[in-house]
């Protein structure tokens, strides 16, 4: 995940979940990577370490634009865990780099994952986000599947282009 660390997000739930995946397959190699910065970061290492992650969960800190593109294509999976949005640039970042999104269930969010391009989770409900990590991990179509709308759906819907469209289409109306 990246975005601001504070308390509108819900790093916790993301951090529970991957708790409770290595747990359920310890032999899984996973690491969560979480980029950003701000007033929850302390607290934050503190939870993990307190779960015994302090050797598989990684703070990168605020990122630069290059720095960000290629922390973004490291990722087999993006996870975006908030309490609500507006608009999140985060999800569009990771949607226009193909990736297979899982993110909370709230407004500002399940507006922007729908028709096949992500899946959605219960806020705060670690166990189904666990759940859906597990389900992409697991079944490579589906990620497949999910990397390819993701891609097109940023494409569709945020490109340029698709922008400069929709500008032109209410400008004429």
């Amino acid at each position: 995940m990246q975005s601001r660390l504070q308390t509108n997000k819900d790093h916790r739930t993301l951090i529970d979940a991957f708790n409770i995946l290595c747990h359920a397959y310890p032999h899984r190699n996973m690491t969560l990577h979480i980029a950003g910065d701000g007033e929850t970061l302390d607290s934050l290492r503190d939870y993990a370490d307190s779960l015994g992650l302090s050797e598989k969960v990684f703070f990168h800190g605020l990122l630069g634009q290059s720095d960000l593109r290629a922390f973004l294509n490291s990722l087999s999976i993006y996870v975006h865990c908030t309490h609500g949005e507006t608009m999140s640039n985060a999800i569009m970042q990771a949607l226009s780099m193909g990736l297979p999104v899982i993110a909370s269930d709230v407004w500002g969010v399940s507006n922007m994952i729908k028709d096949g391009n992500g899946l959605l989770y219960h806020p705060r409900d670690a166990a189904d986000l666990a759940d859906k990590i597990n389900q992409v991990l697991l079944d490579k179509q589906l990620a497949t599947s999910l990397s390819l709308q993701s891609r097109q759906h940023a494409i569709d819907h945020y490109s340029n282009v698709s922008l400069v469209n929709k500008y032109n289409e209410l400008f004429n109306r």
